[in-house]
């Protein structure tokens, strides 16, 4: 099946590159009796579908981002996303001081993250990952950036492009 694999990473990578813009959508789908999510990536020159065990932003991410290790970047365009997370005055100074031009694979920044913001809730440490990952992502180099995502309004698909067209055109 690798022939196949390589052969799908191909496609989408040249169908991410053909066109700044591109459609998303999920699907609940069962796979073996458990429930999983089909994204569905495409504009009119390919379709490709990926399923997935969730359908959060960083899974979409992980779709968008061609399955690349994640990255994380504690920037200023992370600390825009998170401008209106009721975060504490205490938590807001750390955010400030720890922010930073550098990229940080995942494993650094989650432990870097459980010291320097260890209480944090579930729901603040999720918009702290996603912030920071899609600020990573914006940042990277020599690879396609969807800048425009035609997609429904579901909020996994904020931050993650420059532009959101809402609506889905279903080809």
């Amino acid at each position: 099946h690798e022939d196949f694999h390589a052969e799908k990473a191909a496609v989408y990578a040249a169908g991410l590159a053909s066109s700044s813009y591109q459609h998303l959508d999920d699907t609940p789908t069962r796979v073996n009796g458990q429930n999983q999510y089909c994204h569905v990536v495409c504009n009119p020159l390919y379709t490709a579908y990926f399923t997935k065990l969730g359908k959060d932003r960083l899974t979409v991410l992980d779709v968008l981002r061609q399955e690349r290790k994640r990255e994380y970047l504690l920037n200023t365009e992370a600390l825009a996303h998170l401008a209106g997370m009721p975060f504490s005055k205490a938590t807001w100074c750390v955010l400030e001081d720890w922010r930073s031009e550098t990229v940080m694979e995942e494993e650094v920044f989650l432990h870097e993250l459980d010291i320097r913001l260890p209480i944090l809730n579930k729901q603040h440490r999720s918009a702290v990952l996603s912030a920071a990952a899609v600020a990573a992502y914006h940042a990277e180099g020599g690879v396609s950036i969807v800048q425009t995502l035609v997609c429904d309004d579901a909020p996994q698909f904020k931050w993650l492009t420059r532009w959101l067209a809402l609506c889905w055109i279903h080809e």
